[in-house]
């Protein structure tokens, strides 16, 4: 469809049509018997951040523009994975309580250690933005921890590569815990 074929009166959300095509890609559905689950929720974050990522590496030019939404994306990832394989009590932002609630679960539930360079990454990602806020808004980083002591380099590719490996292991944690 042409953008001047467009109405800026015509609702974002707005009953859906009578004949649906069969090609999705133009749009979705939200509500009613379409419910989206703690996974598919966490994997679209995935998913959104490596597209972002793919975005940087196909514009060099202007990758700086992707940093933000890249880290924000994949670190909300991380926290929808830590949540689905605890089921913290109660929801926030925090990471700290959710890797440690994660670790006790892997040895105590799974009998298994999680690898030492899985909380090193995890821990990375807490001082950089402890509170989900460092790639949210312009002014948070310049007042971190991590970001006052110095200038650090990320390669897209690197990062993308690794957020993949710790989203692997999660979903692994999270097949293993609803099998016992």
């Amino acid at each position: 469809m042409e953008e001047d074929a467009f109405d800026v009166n015509v609702p974002l959300f707005r009953e859906p049509p009578e004949e649906m095509e069969s090609d999705w890609y133009h749009g979705f559905l939200l509500g009613g018997m379409i419910a989206y689950g703690e996974l598919e929720v966490a994997r679209s974050y995935r998913n959104a951040g490596d597209a972002v990522i793919a975005a940087a590496i196909n514009d060099a030019d202007l990758s700086h523009e992707w940093v933000y939404p890249a880290f924000f994306l994949y670190r909300h990832a991380i926290e929808l994975y830590l949540k689905l394989v605890v089921q913290p009590t109660s929801k926030n932002h925090s990471l700290p309580d959710l890797i440690d609630s994660f670790e006790s679960i892997c040895k105590d539930e799974l009998g298994m250690d999680v690898p030492v360079w899985v909380r090193q990454r995890l821990d990375e990602i807490v001082a950089i933005d402890p509170r989900s806020t460092s790639f949210r808004y312009s002014d948070v980083l310049d007042k971190n921890e991590l970001a006052n002591r110095g200038e650090w380099w990320v390669e897209f590719r690197h990062i993308k590569w690794l957020m993949n490996c710790l989203f692997d292991g999660f979903e692994k944690a999270h097949a293993l815990r609803r099998s016992h």
